[in-house]
C-alpha cells in the first residue's frame, strides 16, 4: 500500500471518527436540554400546586380565607419570573393583588359591622331612639352593606383571576 492510500485511510478513518463524535455531542446535548427542561418542569409543577391550593382555599372560605396560608404563595410568585414566562407570571401577581384586596375588603366590612353594632347600641339608649341616633345607625348599616357588596365583588374578581389562570397554566407548563 502506498502512501496516498494509506493518507486516504486515515482521512476516511477521522472523518467517520468525527461523524460518529458529532452524533454522540448532539445526543447529548439533546439529553442535557431535556434534563434541564424536566429540572425546571419539577419548579413549575410546584409552582401550579401552591397556585393550586391557594386558589382552593378561596373557592373553600371566600372572605375567610386564612392570610397566613395564602401567604405560602408568594416564595413562589417572587421566584415565577425564573420559570414561567412573563404573562403567568404577570398573572400570578395579580392574584396575589386580588387577594390582598379580598383580604382588606374584609378587614374594612369587619370594622364596618363593628361600627354598624356600635352605632344601633347608641341608638337604643334608655329605649328611646333619638333622631341623630337613628340616623348615624342607618349610615352605619349603609355602610356596611357598600362594604359587603366591595367584599364580595373583590372575592368574585380573585375568583375569575384564578379559574383564568388556572385555564392557562397546565397548558404553558406542560412537559411535552
Amino acid at each position: 500500500m502506498d502512501a496516498a492510500s494509506w493518507a486516504n485511510l486515515i482521512a476516511g478513518t477521522a472523518f467517520v471518527v468525527a461523524v460518529v463524535s458529532a452524533v454522540i455531542a448532539w445526543k447529548a446535548a439533546s439529553e442535557a436540554k431535556l434534563a434541564n427542561r424536566i429540572s425546571i418542569h419539577e419548579y413549575q409543577r410546584r409552582l401550579y400546586e401552591g397556585f393550586l391550593e391557594a386558589y382552593e382555599l378561596v373557592q373553600m372560605y371566600g372572605l375567610n380565607t386564612d392570610l397566613e396560608k395564602f401567604a405560602r404563595l408568594t416564595v413562589h410568585i417572587k421566584t415565577a419570573p425564573l420559570y414561567v414566562d412573563d404573562s403567568i407570571s404577570r398573572e400570578l401577581q395579580q392574584f396575589y393583588d386580588a387577594f390582598i384586596e379580598v383580604y382588606d375588603a374584609e378587614s374594612k366590612l369587619k370594622r364596618a359591622y363593628s361600627d354598624s353594632a356600635d352605632a344601633s347600641k347608641r341608638s337604643l339608649v334608655g329605649g328611646n331612639i333619638g333622631k341623630f341616633a337613628k340616623a348615624e345607625s342607618e349610615k352605619a348599616n349603609i355602610f356596611a352593606e357598600n362594604c359587603q357588596a366591595e367584599a364580595d365583588a373583590a372575592v368574585k374578581r380573585l375568583l375569575k383571576i384564578g379559574s383564568d389562570l388556572d385555564k392557562v397554566f397546565v397548558d404553558k407548563i406542560k412537559l411535552g
